[in-house]
């Protein structure tokens, strides 16, 4: 058995850039290279200081017997059957099974979490895929599922730069670090979406397929598609190449929103405007709609149409107006004007802040997190988030982040 010598446990997260919790005791039987290189860097980064590896595969953990850990990683290669291993190590009382192997194949991942596994990640395995296995609960131990009082809101530009994906990015992280609820942040944008990037991660690999095929779309399917952020926020998003033409199917989105609504207290979807026209359905089921603009005139124009095809879709869904102020209001029409040119009211106003911005981006951070509590623009996206959240007040328990 080969240990990993590691860091503090407290750390920064891979990739993630926040302060979480080092992964606990886990005990890795596998020879591949990929997933030994992936734990040494889990191990250099202090996400797993209690790492071993033993030599074989889930065949020679089945032998073994189930280690006393908190995680116990397996290379399936080795078995003839691994299924029926994985749903053995279970039954002898592995709580926390991650599964590797060279196989991609969807009906396999499924089976293999039907027999016990919390996660299965195809070899060879990278750092920011392994880490989130490492870190996902098993399904019976979820007990933060929402379905009733969950909360979906679909916040669309008006055009583009205005600041959408900054509120949408904002509006997750509040949700997931000060209300403490457990959140999905979807960026339906596949080629150009950054909401991931806003959070310094690396898109998850899955969605394009889930929205090409949603016959094979289940919860736990889609859960192998996302990135978490921490503990409770989770980023679902793509960053597929600009020379491939993406087949989506019309079905597609609705049936992901379906799969991860049962599992999320909120879910917060950046929905780019070209692609409203082709989701009525999915307006129909948010429990609020935000259309962001700023104060042109051709952002005046396009939330006209934008909140006509909304309105017919999804009458009955709440629908605000956010403005979002730019740095040269030379070219900006009055807020009066704007009213009257859209013939409703603007709900929230949020202040042009170049240095927050600036420095979130930097940071990759979301803007409430590196902007402190005082700032204007920070104070305004709390705002915001306090009419779309579960309960509309921030959990007690939870400190402020910022100075």
């Amino acid at each position: 058995m080969t240990a990993l010598a590691g860091a503090a446990r407290d750390v920064t997260a891979y990739g993630a850039g926040g302060k979480v919790a080092a992964i606990g005791t886990i005990v890795a039987f596998t020879q591949d290279g990929s997933t030994q290189e992936a734990l040494t860097r889990l191990a250099e980064k202090g996400l797993a200081p209690q790492a071993s590896v033993v030599p074989g595969g889930l065949s020679t953990a089945v032998t073994a017997g189930a280690p006393d850990c908190a995680v116990l990683l397996v290379d399936i290669s080795d078995s003839p059957d691994p299924v029926a291993d994985i749903a053995h190590l279970a039954e002898k009382g592995a709580k926390h099974i991650v599964a590797t192997g060279p196989v991609n194949d969807v009906a396999l991942y499924r089976a293999l979490l039907a027999a016990g596994a919390a996660d299965y990640v195809v070899s060879p395995v990278v750092p920011e895929e392994l880490v989130r296995a490492l870190r996902a609960k098993p399904r019976d131990e979820r007990t933060d599922a929402v379905t009733e009082t969950s909360m979906a809101t679909a916040v669309i530009g008006a055009r583009g730069g205005v600041g959408a994906t900054t509120i949408a990015v904002s509006m997750g992280w509040l949700l997931a670090h000060e209300y403490g609820q457990r959140t999905a942040l979807l960026d339906l944008d596949l080629q150009f979406g950054t909401c991931a990037l806003a959070l310094d991660l690396l898109p998850g690999r899955g969605l394009r397929e889930v929205l090409e095929s949603p016959d094979r779309i289940d919860s736990m399917f889609v859960s192998s598609a996302m990135v978490n952020e921490s503990e409770n926020l989770y980023v679902l998003g793509g960053e597929e190449p600009l020379e491939e033409t993406l087949f989506l199917s019309p079905n597609g989105i609705g049936t992901l929103f379906a799969a991860i609504q049962p599992d999320f207290a909120n879910i917060v979807i950046d929905l780019p405007r070209t692609m409203v026209t082709g989701q009525r359905t999915l307006l129909e089921q948010m429990t609020h709609i935000l259309l962001v603009s700023d104060l042109s005139l051709s952002g005046m124009r396009d939330t006209v149409r934008l909140k006509s095809l909304a309105r017919d879709a999804a009458p009955d869904v709440p629908l605000d107006i956010v403005i979002v102020e730019g740095q040269d209001r030379r070219n900006s029409i009055s807020q009066s004007d704007f009213e009257r040119g859209i013939e409703g009211k603007i709900a929230h106003v949020v202040p042009f802040d170049a240095r927050t911005a600036d420095e979130a981006a930097s940071n990759g951070k979301a803007v409430p997190q590196s902007g402190g509590t005082r700032r204007p623009l920070v104070k305004s996206l709390r705002r915001i988030t306090s009419q779309v959240a579960v309960d509309d007040k921030p959990a007690k328990s939870r400190k402020w982040f910022g100075k």
